[in-house]
C-alpha cells in the first residue's frame, strides 16, 4: 500500500486516478470505479513507467464485483 496515491480524502479522485480511469475507458471494456481501482491503476502505471517491475510483463487482474458484468457476445 502506497499512501502517495490516497489523495485528499476518503473516496476522492486524484488527477492520476482520473487519468487512469480515462485510459481504461479508451483501451478496454473493463469498467473501473473512479477512486479505488483507478488509484490502484495509477500506482501500477507509475511503477511501470519508473521501471519498478523491471522488464517483465505486468498482469493486471481485475475481478468484477456482483454489480458489474462483461458481455462478450
Amino acid at each position: 500500500i502506497d499512501p502517495a496515491y490516497f489523495g485528499p480524502g476518503y473516496g476522492e479522485r486524484t488527477a492520476e486516478s482520473h487519468a487512469a480511469e480515462r485510459w481504461m475507458e479508451a483501451h478496454g471494456p473493463v469498467p473501473v470505479d473512479p477512486t479505488y481501482t483507478a488509484k490502484t491503476l495509477a500506482a501500477v502505471f507509475d511503477s511501470i513507467a519508473g521501471g519498478g517491475f523491471g522488464t517483465a510483463p505486468v498482469l493486471y487482474w481485475h475481478t468484477f464485483d456482483s454489480g458489474h458484468g462483461l458481455n462478450l457476445e
